[in-house]
């Protein structure tokens, strides 16, 4: 009876540990500045430890983008291909009100921040960009080759997306994420599925469905 509380007690401490060992990034959004410009909706980026800033106790790497698409963000995955533990913290976040997951994953993990209200737009489209750098040479300001640019409305949608690597020297090894911008449904298309809907229903309500 002792060794089973014993061990029941190790694998409580070991699995705290594990918790807490500082090689659990933690992923956040917030508003940015001098962005790397985004014109589609999918996007990959690496995150380097050599990279890393301080972030109060801890270190993180930042990264910026501007969403240039056309259309409204209303949800952000982050695929995050490493064997590390990963989570979320929509704390501060200016565009959703939720993310998951929230509770430290092992990966590959799939993160989604999302969730939209008053006070939580989602990510807007810019108007238009300025690069600091045409990087190219294409002529062209604003494309998806340029860096170190700027939105024409700011953080609305130039967004920031903080990775806190735990501790320093934690994460030695580089990791990549796959990212994926997912605009909000057209009103036309709205409208088409409404339509469906309203048809489905009259045929059903008629006897002609089966």
């Amino acid at each position: 009876m002792v060794r089973s509380l014993v061990l029941v007690a190790l694998i409580a401490l070991t699995c705290s540990v594990a918790m807490a060992d500082g090689t659990d990034p933690v992923f956040k959004l917030s508003g940015g500045g001098g962005s790397d410009v985004l014109t589609s909706d999918s996007f990959t980026f690496t995150v380097d430890p050599a990279q890393e800033i301080t972030c109060g106790s801890d270190v993180c790497v930042s990264l910026d983008f501007i969403n240039f698409t056309g259309a409204t963000v209303t949800k952000l995955n982050l695929f995050a291909d490493a064997a590390f533990t990963f989570s979320c913290d929509p704390t501060g976040n200016p565009y959703f009100n939720n993310c998951t997951p929230q509770s430290p994953t092992g990966g590959p993990t799939l993160l989604s921040f999302f969730g939209t209200d008053a006070t939580h737009p989602g990510i807007l489209s810019a108007g238009s960009v300025t690069c600091g750098n045409e990087d190219d040479g294409d002529g062209i300001d604003g494309d998806s080759d340029d860096t170190n640019c700027t939105a024409n409305n700011g953080s609305k949608s130039d967004f920031n997306i903080i990775i806190d690597l735990g501790t320093k020297g934690a994460i030695t090894s580089p990791f990549t994420v796959d990212g994926t911008l997912i605009p909000a449904a057209e009103p036309g298309t709205l409208v088409l599925v409404f339509a469906a809907g309203l048809g489905f229903l009259a045929l059903k309500r008629s006897g002609l469905a089966a």
